[in-house]
């Protein structure tokens, strides 16, 4: 008997979860439905997308070192 209240229970929880999902894709923007489409890795692009985020991260972490050794420069 608690088995079956149970399992109805977790039922209702995964169709709620569903359900707001399901809303939420209809209200997120052309953008966040594109990260979700990319995160899940179910885009041709998937592997550019993640390579040019690491080479962003990348570029960005050099030009904050050079900025950085830049000032010292100057300031010594």
């Amino acid at each position: 008997m608690r088995d079956r209240q149970r399992e109805d229970e977790l039922h209702r929880v995964a169709q709620e979860e569903e359900e707001d999902e399901e809303g939420k894709a209809g209200r997120e923007s052309g953008v966040e439905s594109e990260a979700r489409t990319v995160a899940r890795g179910k885009a041709a692009r998937t592997p550019f997308v993640l390579l040019a985020s690491v080479a962003g991260v990348v570029w960005l972490f050099a030009a904050l070192v050079s900025g950085v050794i830049l000032l010292i420069w100057w300031l010594l």
